[in-house]
């Protein structure tokens, strides 16, 4: 793969904020795709649409965020997908070039933002966009708890998925402090389905999202158990349960 040179915004670049009903609206373009990002999460995808290679060549050359949003189901298959309203800016970190004209993006999620308006005549997808942040967030003794349960369920969850693995060293899941950014981080790693990580990418309450993320974890963490307890039954033991018609 060959890198693309990326350089950082010149001084004095253009606005792109737009005005409308006393705020301020930012111009951003969008990449409607079949999956959801969550901020602090990395994200790595090839491109070969001409449209799209041209706003991330744009974006990467000028240190510009792409916004990235999940695709509608009832539009998903056609030429244009409608987005869901809310979505993840993304930081372009490098691109490569990997032959046929495509390019590679390697990249970082960032901050939510909420569509306001699509453009309607853009050469790509464009929408205003506003942010979209968590409420005022409090220490309390029930996110405190949480944070904690989260934080040693997430733990036994990845340890016990690798712990067999003979190649595999050691696991050890490094999760913030933070709880706000350990919710994002727990549910880039679970295997959600798009709707519930759409859900939780709208939530503006961490409480609530690691509420969610613990039960879920909860579950997860059970069934691997019941499968590693069944993996580790002898054919003798299998025997006493399993019986023939």
């Amino acid at each position: 793969m060959l890198p693309v040179r990326l350089r950082p915004p010149p001084r004095g670049a253009p606005s792109h904020n737009h005005r409308q009903m006393g705020g301020a609206f930012e111009r951003m373009p969008l990449f409607v795709v079949d999956t959801v990002l969550f901020p602090y999460a990395p994200v790595q995808f090839r491109i070969f649409e001409e449209r799209y290679l041209r706003v991330v060549r744009e974006c990467g050359e000028n240190g510009t965020p792409l916004g990235v949003a999940l695709a509608r189901e009832a539009s998903a298959s056609e030429g244009s997908p409608e987005p869901r309203l809310v979505g993840t800016r993304v930081r372009i970190l490098h691109l490569f070039e990997v032959g046929d004209g495509r390019l590679e993006v390697h990249g970082l999620g960032e901050a939510r933002f909420r569509i306001r308006r699509l453009e309607e005549d853009a050469p790509y997808p464009v929408a205003l966009v506003e942010p979209l942040e968590d409420h005022d967030l409090e220490w309390t003794p029930r996110l405190y708890a949480l944070s904690e349960r989260a934080r040693e369920l997430c733990s036994e969850y990845v340890q016990t998925l690798f712990q067999d693995r003979a190649w595999m060293p050691e696991v050890r899941v490094a999760l913030p402090q933070d709880a706000a950014q350990l919710s994002f981080t727990i549910a880039n790693l679970m295997p959600l389905g798009n709707d519930v990580k759409q859900g939780l990418l709208e939530c503006t309450d961490p409480t609530e999202r690691l509420r969610v993320l613990v039960q879920f974890l909860e579950r997860e963490c059970d069934s691997v158990r019941d499968l590693r307890h069944l993996h580790r039954l002898s054919t003798g033991e299998l025997s006493d349960w399993v019986k023939p018609n």
